[in-house]
């Protein structure tokens, strides 16, 4: 399988398939069943994972998620204009702390895919993220480069060299991973084994936890999938969001109840530059408010809970 350029879109980039190896042109309804599976099975989705009880006998678990790109998100798309990047910018100087003192106030914990570059550029966030220790570091890349746009032996060393600094950083070695961009290529999941990872969140073919099929076999990687309407994302489109916070939060809420009675686990994504802003951190504290109502959810960091299914789950 090859994967194309990205294309930006609803404010996020998306990898562009190529959807055949000797054959880009070749439309899909031409394809045999093989060629199709040449493009979907490489990476495909193995068996469900969700247990039948959280820790501590909760009903539901919660992993809250920030992604935070801030500039480098843009500089590698290309853009330099300064007053542009200022909005980015806004994650590391003033976002990242209001988001991070509601979850400590409410001793929420949280995971933090953090390009290197967005580390090296405000180093003060490594302080306020860490004051806690309850939150998680983990890997997005060094400069939020997608994948597809480089050479196999270039995307391998800047997974590994992004590891490593945000090791040096922060006294944390990652253990997961979301691709920026959403971009993987053949060797992204094969690459992760080998660096130690134990888990992915980057696939959305479920919203339930599930083990990753990597060439055709069982990897004992833990997928926990990330969702497009279960983000901050349209918070940013255009100049005021595509809805509002309100709106976004309305809808948070119902997915978490429907998840909660199922007895599942829930995702919630944001970005500091977006949801970090005075009009928009409602979201946030009003999101874990809501899920406190409840005296039975687990709250925890991506890594708490693929180490709490691959003992439980993977293990069977």
């Amino acid at each position: 399988m090859k994967i194309g350029k990205c294309v930006w879109m609803f404010g996020v980039f998306f990898p562009a398939l190529v959807v055949a190896q000797d054959d880009p042109e070749k439309p899909v309804w031409q394809m045999s069943l093989e060629e199709v599976r040449e493009i979907t099975d490489p990476s495909g989705t193995g068996r469900d994972l969700s247990p039948p009880v959280w820790p501590g006998d909760a009903r539901a678990a919660f992993l809250f998620s920030l992604d935070v790109d801030n500039e480098p998100a843009r500089l590698v798309s290309g853009e330099r204009d300064r007053a542009a990047l200022s909005v980015r910018e806004f994650g590391a100087r003033r976002g990242i702390g209001r988001i991070v003192k509601i979850l400590d106030e409410h001793e929420v914990p949280a995971t933090f895919f953090t390009p290197v570059l967005s580390l090296l550029l405000a180093p003060e966030m490594i302080d306020i993220i860490s004051r806690s220790g309850l939150h998680e570091y983990a890997a997005h890349g060094w400069a939020h480069e997608h994948a597809a746009n480089l050479p196999p032996d270039e995307q391998r060393q800047m997974l590994k060299n992004s590891v490593d600094r945000i090791e040096q950083l922060t006294g944390q070695r990652p253990v997961g991973f979301r691709a920026p961009g959403s971009s993987m290529t053949d060797i992204t999941l094969p690459t992760m084994k080998e660096l130690g990872f134990i888990y992915d969140s980057s696939f959305m073919a479920d919203d339930q936890p599930y083990e990753l099929i990597v060439n055709g076999s069982p990897s004992g990687l833990v997928e926990l999938p990330p969702a497009f309407n279960l983000s901050d994302v349209a918070l940013s489109i255009g100049p005021s969001g595509l809805y509002t916070p309100r709106e976004v939060l309305q809808q948070a809420k119902d997915a978490f109840d429907v998840i909660y009675k199922e007895g599942g686990m829930m995702i919630f994504v944001v970005h500091p530059h977006v949801s970090g802003r005075a009009s928009r951190i409602v979201l946030v504290e009003e999101l874990i408010r809501h899920m406190k109502q409840y005296d039975d959810v687990w709250f925890a960091t991506h890594r708490q809970a693929a180490e709490y299914l691959i003992e439980t789950s993977l293990g069977q």
